[in-house]
């Protein structure tokens, strides 16, 4: 089975939004370490999960990576995701570090917000 991990990036009024979208395992984690350095300026990161297909335990492993890396920056982090069942995964990850927590969803109920402290 091949998989596959493609990234868009662009721009917002609201952040900078990185869309994940295909395969977010093992095999793609490369492509992550690649956007983590590509974010090195920015202050506001959208993470959209909404591409995601598959999920695996090395890929939300380096996920996190990427998220305590730009919020130890001080970058104020959002997932976004259209699929809701992608969100309890977050329960797995070290998100109870000190210095990094988490707000309840937002309105929307498809977003949670790390924001930088």
């Amino acid at each position: 089975m091949m998989v596959k991990l493609d990234i868009e990036v662009y721009d917002e009024r609201r952040g900078f939004v990185a869309r994940l979208i295909g395969d977010l395992v093992a095999e793609t984690t490369l492509a992550l370490v690649q956007l983590e350095r590509s974010l090195v300026t920015i202050s506001e990161v959208i993470i959209d999960l909404s591409g995601v297909t598959t999920l695996d335990d090395p890929g939300l492993e380096a996920l996190m990576h990427l998220v305590k890396t730009r919020h130890d920056a001080g970058a104020s982090i959002t997932f976004e995701a259209g699929e809701p069942h992608l969100l309890p995964q977050r329960e797995r990850c070290p998100l109870s570090q000190p210095g990094l927590r988490s707000t309840q969803p937002s309105a929307r109920n498809d977003a949670f917000i790390y924001p930088a402290m």
